[in-house]
């Protein structure tokens, strides 16, 4: 059609082509200061857009300052911290600093001595392997009591127990699932805080745990044990052979089922130690007097807020769900059941019956 020429008719849909739109990116303020990172190539990968501090008086503090640590440095080791935090602010994943050359590096030092308050300043990062937080987690959930060598001695640690996703499997496979968890991995330097840490206790299925044991009368030959899972089902519901003899007749068993919790980022990150082992000294009169705590912050024991930053090297760590006082034994909340007198409840699962059936009336220690 010429020019001005009017033209009857229909476009065909499927003919038209869509257009990509070019977001409209949020201008930079005068008291502010953006930084982008890009990949080796020169891609984008994100921004965070950052505003002066009341005391800060030129760009880079106020980097350093949202970084918590410095960005600007002649090694990987110096600015990887600084780095994941900006990473982390501008949601850049799997990026960081470790494979950068010391050409890359001065680069990105000079780029950031040089922004001024206003601009947009480019810093290169490149792919980077994710590490594990941690290597083991050793989940203490047992009934101690002290010894006066400094050591607490094991009188009922059980070996399977049911967790908060309705799984019954070996204590063990609860570790496993919780080193294992996709949250507690990151490029190095990476700040994992409690929160995150409580999280995945959760997503293991190992913030709530539910163990039980069983006793039998001196007339019987059943020797007592904590429950396996030749017991119980793997939904943590009882086997009738726990309680009944080779003819099917019950046999007077008592059910104690224990319920021990790290449910909250406070609890999980007061209770958990690095490198603790069994090291506790008798004459603690608090939870970690002898001990690292694998957190560290500002604010008190535990608080949600602490971290701990991944490295290269994993971590052991060793969870306590029961809060070890001095010169004490340390019991887990429990009930205990006559499995004769529970009818048809022997048919729920462990959590159930702790959480819904009353227990013998002298023996409830919830």
């Amino acid at each position: 059609a010429t020019n001005g020429q009017k033209i009857n008719g229909w476009i065909k849909y499927s003919a038209l082509t869509a257009q990509a739109t070019t977001p409209t990116e949020t201008p930079i303020a005068n008291d502010q200061v953006r930084v982008t990172f890009v990949d080796p190539s020169g891609k984008t990968l994100g921004s965070t857009t950052l505003t002066k501090g009341g005391l800060e008086t030129y760009a880079l503090q106020t980097i350093k300052n949202a970084a918590g640590s410095d960005v600007v440095g002649s090694t990987t080791d110096q600015i990887a911290t600084g780095y994941q935090t900006l990473l982390a602010k501008a949601n850049v994943k799997g990026y960081g600093v470790a494979k950068l050359t010391s050409n890359q590096i001065s680069a990105n030092n000079a780029a950031l001595q040089a922004v001024t308050y206003g601009q947009d300043v480019k810093v290169t990062v490149d792919t980077e392997a994710a590490y594990p937080l941690l290597a083991s987690a050793n989940f203490r959930v047992y009934n101690g009591s002290w010894t006066g060598a400094g050591q607490d001695s094991v009188t009922k640690q059980p070996s399977y127990v049911l967790g908060s996703n309705n799984s019954f499997k070996s204590l063990a496979d609860f570790q496993t699932a919780f080193v294992s968890q996709a949250a507690l991995s990151g490029a190095e330097g990476t700040s994992i805080n409690a929160t995150t840490y409580a999280n995945a206790l959760k997503a293991a299925g190992a913030d709530t745990l539910y163990y039980a044991w069983v006793d039998y009368p001196a007339s019987s030959s059943r020797t007592d044990h904590f429950l396996t899972s030749n017991d119980v089902t793997s939904n943590g519901s009882l086997n009738t052979n726990v309680y009944t003899d080779a003819q099917g007749n019950t046999i007077n068993a008592r059910l104690t089922i224990y319920k021990v919790s790290l449910s909250t980022p406070t609890t999980a990150a007061a209770y958990t130690f690095n490198g603790m082992g069994n090291a506790y000294n008798d004459t603690d009169t608090s939870v970690a007097a002898n001990a690292v705590n694998f957190f560290t912050g500002t604010a008190a024991l535990g608080n949600a807020d602490s971290t701990k930053k991944i490295s290269t090297t994993a971590k052991n760590v060793t969870l306590d769900y029961l809060k070890q006082t001095a010169n004490n034994s340390n019991s887990a909340p429990s009930k205990t059941y006559t499995i004769d007198q529970l009818g048809t409840s022997t048919k729920l699962t462990l959590d159930k019956i702790y959480d819904t059936v009353n227990p013998d009336s002298s023996t409830n220690q919830g």
